[in-house]
């Protein structure tokens, strides 16, 4: 009888350390479909971003999608530059800005009539509070200095804006950035948008970038961009796609959006690699633990007790 609980438990021992082996290879999956477009999750972190470039230029990807949902108001300005909100309908209520900057750095809030706030920012992120006044339409958050600068110093960052306790990015038709020569772009509601930016930044022509914003706030973030691509897809009639995501993450999101896609669209996957869960010794890692942990109970038991068992 004790020989057999300790071949059990040798057993045991095997299985659990096989599945610790190969449950990363698993989740961390790359399974390309051959085709030249591409489509990205915007909330990629920036560290990440030169790899992701690498990525796609090996690829030869010719059309690439950001997908992303609603991120933070958070931007940083330069002297003179300031950030435009106009409402999708007339805005009220308690209004917080949450800024920070160097020395001598000021913020000004105003709405289309009157000055709402008129600030010198710290270096401490600190809260600055006034009403938006009924019926505003609009509302303008400027940066000012009186020093001379160097040209691209960050003067302030805006870290939330919050109208009656909501996210600014809710209530907006648009959100842009009013430069100091008067020119004006589009800035970043969601992570669609952001992800675009840093990949043009980087070096990929914005004229291969086609942000997919997802809107539907009811759902977790994967499935809504997975859904709001999935629109874009059938709109432009595409057949196969290669979804690029990090690390552990890669076959849920191929899986959801597959799902989404439905069979139409043929999803490829290719899992960029992620140093805080690397294929060797993720459990020595507490990110790498938590990661595949998380990614594991978002995934069908079935599909899990497959990866245990590869060789």
């Amino acid at each position: 009888m004790k020989r057999w609980i300790g071949i059990s438990a040798l057993v045991l021992v095997a299985a659990i350390w096989s599945a610790t082996e190969h449950v990363h290879d698993h989740l961390a999956i790359t399974a390309p479909s051959g085709a030249r477009t591409a489509v990205v999750e915007g909330w990629m972190p920036r560290e990440h971003i030169p790899a992701l470039v690498h990525l796609l230029e090996q690829g030869g990807y010719e059309r690439i999608y950001v997908t992303g949902t609603m991120r933070l108001f958070a931007y940083y300005l330069e002297k003179e530059q300031a950030l435009v909100v106009d409402f999708s309908e007339p805005a009220d209520g308690e209004l917080v800005v949450n800024a920070s900057g160097i020395d001598g750095a000021r913020l000004v809030v105003l709405n289309e009539h009157d000055t709402l706030m008129d600030v010198a920012v710290s270096s401490n992120p600190t809260e600055y509070g006034s009403i938006l006044p009924p019926g505003s339409m609009s509302l303008t958050l400027g940066s000012l200095h009186a020093g001379q600068l160097a040209q691209g110093t960050r003067n302030i960052f805006v870290k939330e804006l919050l109208i009656h306790g909501t996210n600014a990015h809710a209530l907006a038709a648009r959100t842009s950035r009013l430069m100091a020569d008067g020119t004006r772009s589009t800035a970043a509601p969601t992570f669609a948008e952001w992800g675009a930016s840093l990949l043009s930044g980087a070096g990929i022509p914005a004229d291969r970038l086609v942000p997919v914003p997802a809107t539907a706030a009811d759902l977790g973030r994967t499935l809504a961009n997975a859904r709001a691509f999935a629109d874009r897809a059938r709109t432009d009639n595409l057949r196969a796609v290669d979804l690029i995501s990090l690390g552990v993450h890669a076959r849920r999101s191929q899986r959801v959006y597959q799902q989404a896609c439905g069979a139409g669209v043929k999803v490829g996957v290719l899992s960029l690699d992620d140093p805080e869960t690397p294929r060797k010794g993720w459990w020595k890692r507490r990110m790498g633990i938590t990661r595949v942990l998380k990614e594991l109970a978002g995934i069908p038991a079935a599909e899990v007790m497959d990866g245990a068992a590869m060789p």
